[in-house]
């Protein structure tokens, strides 16, 4: 290899492939008292894809999310958004650096309406048109708007998620993270989600971290995939690859 091929080569390692990579999280670890969670987890997010986190029940999946967010701490390793380090800063901090998360079980306040859950996702951005923000919502969720006044509580389980999906996108993050968002919901709900999710990252740039156990559906959108086993990475490659390695989707998958 000539020195100015090597010089292009490195370049394109190092700054180009850098500049798609969001989020990044390097030998991270979190336990729940004596029982390890986490056991180096590395793997990364591009801006504009959705990576799928995978695995059985009790795997870390949503340990990793809670990590994330600020809502477990990390014993080791790192994590950063845009090249700034943000682990084990408070929930708040994070959510300011650009990351939402939308928890398992449609987390909504249920005495609330859907107009005020949403302002709610923006309530700390100053300077901000929330007006406009609200009509982009309603305008990616239709069934929210004529809902807007009713309690969050009268809402069907689809709505719910569509609620707590919308509130974590009015503080225009950029990565998302979403935890077991087809959880109870009808196949066609779901579809009609993850249809949005993908949408969202080739229209605005937004990353995606999607946690699923329905490996199937989050296989089906995904770009990349990372497959967890007792806190552990034990496969991370492109979803299609291991949609297709019938092998790897039997031992860890269960299909």
């Amino acid at each position: 290899m000539l020195l100015f091929d090597t010089f292009d080569y490195w370049f394109e390692v190092y700054f180009l492939q850098g500049e798609k990579k969001l989020l990044i999280v390097e030998g991270l670890s979190a336990s729940y008292g004596p029982v390890k969670a986490l056991r180096g987890v590395t793997m990364s997010v591009d801006r504009s894809k959705i990576t799928a986190v995978l695995g059985a029940n009790g795997a870390g999946k949503t340990t990793l999310l809670r990590t994330l967010s600020g809502l477990v701490k990390a014993i080791d390793g790192s994590a950063s958004i845009d090249g700034l380090h943000f682990e084990n800063k408070n929930p708040e901090d994070i959510a300011r650096m650009g990351i939402s998360h939308v928890p398992e079980g449609r987390g909504v306040v249920q005495e609330m309406t859907v107009d005020e859950n949403l302002r709610l996702g923006a309530i700390w951005k100053k300077d901000f048109d929330i007006k406009s923000k609200l009509n982009w919502v309603y305008e990616l969720f239709p069934p929210l708007l004529p809902r807007s006044a009713k309690a969050a509580f009268t809402l069907s389980g689809g709505e719910r998620q569509m609620l707590a999906v919308g509130r974590a996108l009015m503080s225009e993050p950029k990565a998302l993270l979403l935890d077991e968002p087809s959880l109870g919901l009808a196949p066609l709900v779901t579809a009609g989600i993850m249809s949005l999710l993908r949408k969202l990252c080739d229209d605005q740039g937004l990353a995606v971290l999607l946690v699923e156990q329905n490996a199937r559906s989050a296989l089906s959108v995904a770009d990349e995939a990372v497959v967890l086993s007792l806190g552990e990475v034990v496969v991370s490659d492109k979803a299609s690859a291991i949609k297709e390695d019938a092998a790897l989707r039997h031992h860890y998958l269960g299909f």
